[in-house]
């Protein structure tokens, strides 16, 4: 039996079959290698492929199932919310059918599922699908096994995201020692783990702390944007100006080319910009930016995720310094009603 290891340390299994397993396993090899490398377009192809001859093996073989987790996973990484969940579900109810409900493929797709929730900003549905997950995957592998990281980082960023910082460094930190024992301090994976406790550290305001993570975390993926990205966040708070500007500019450049220029990524490495103009003064400079990002997050995310909110809040703070008031005052109550609605939705815990 093959195996092949995601990037955020998932293991699923390839299982053997009688009739064209070469080309499913082929085109299924083929589309992650393009998805890492930031050829998403290339990847759903290859995907696609798989599906077609995975489809002929049977409506429950679990090879199917794998192809389509990959596929909601990408559809994830581009925002492209109502294709992933329908994927992801059909994955999780096949996975459930073909191997049981306590498979550790069916916690890999629950951690994708909470993936897809968190960035929809659905907090309470995220933590459901993340801690069925963990309860999987310690039972049938072990608690300190490798296929557990995924669910705690998930969990750990839930609880970031809900400024539950001290529950969630404890969990960043348990799964980054797992990371580091399976795989080693040179994995990709090590390299994320060591991403998401560098930015839980930015939440405490341990800048300088969080900047020396991540620049261990570009030793290992040296063109990764969203740590390129986050490392300019920590110069900045630090008044490293000109670093930070040109650790933004990068990482736009390298998610604009990988991602295309709608994307949360975009918007986000757009809004740490406006800030950083903002801080220097150059608010006109700031205004196009903000309001570019403001467009991606209303028309990808929707009007009610918490992203949205902050790039509107981030142009209230440069229409006040340049004393456009009303255009200020009428964007911060709609900041305001965001916030409201989604504090009053998240809520949920439901498992699915």
């Amino acid at each position: 039996m093959t195996v092949v290891s995601l990037s955020m340390g998932l293991v699923l299994s390839l299982w053997p079959g009688p009739e064209g397993p070469a080309t499913w396993e082929t085109e299924l090899h083929a589309g992650l290698q393009a998805a890492r490398e930031g050829r998403y377009g290339e990847a759903e192809g290859r995907y696609r492929e798989a599906e077609a001859v995975a489809r002929r093996f049977g409506p429950h073989d679990p090879r199917l199932a794998q192809t389509l987790a990959l596929l909601g996973r990408l559809y994830t990484s581009q925002a492209r919310w109502e294709e992933a969940e329908v994927t992801l579900e059909e994955a999780l109810e096949l996975y459930r059918t073909a191997l049981g409900p306590e498979s550790p493929d069916v916690a890999s797709v629950l951690v994708f599922l909470g993936n897809l929730r968190r960035d929809q900003g659905r907090y309470g549905d995220a933590e459901g699908a993340y801690r069925r997950s963990l309860e999987i995957a310690e039972e049938g592998l072990g608690p300190e096994h490798l296929g557990t990281a995924p669910a705690l980082d998930g969990l750990a960023g839930v609880h970031r995201l809900r400024g539950e910082l001290s529950r969630a460094e404890k969990l960043y930190r348990r799964s980054l020692e797992i990371y580091d024992r399976a795989v080693g301090p040179n994995d990709p994976r090590f390299a994320v783990g060591l991403n998401n406790l560098a930015t839980l550290l930015m939440h405490r305001e341990r800048y300088a702390e969080a900047e020396r993570i991540y620049r261990r975390a570009l030793d290992v993926q040296p063109d990764d944007a969203t740590t390129l990205s986050n490392l300019g966040v920590a110069c900045r708070r630090q008044g490293k100006h000109g670093e930070a500007e040109r650790y933004f500019e990068t990482a736009l450049d390298t998610q604009e080319t990988q991602l295309g220029p709608d994307h949360p990524d975009v918007a986000m490495t757009l809004d740490s910009l406006v800030t950083l103009y903002y801080e220097r003064g150059e608010y006109r400079r700031a205004l196009p930016l903000s309001a570019r990002a403001i467009a991606i997050h209303q028309e990808v995310l929707g009007p009610d995720h918490p992203a949205l909110a902050t790039s509107i809040e981030n142009r209230v703070f440069v229409l006040r310094k340049l004393n456009h008031r009303a255009e200020a005052e009428e964007l911060a109550a709609w900041a305001r009603a965001i916030r409201r609605r989604h504090a009053a939705r998240d809520g949920s815990r439901q498992v699915p």
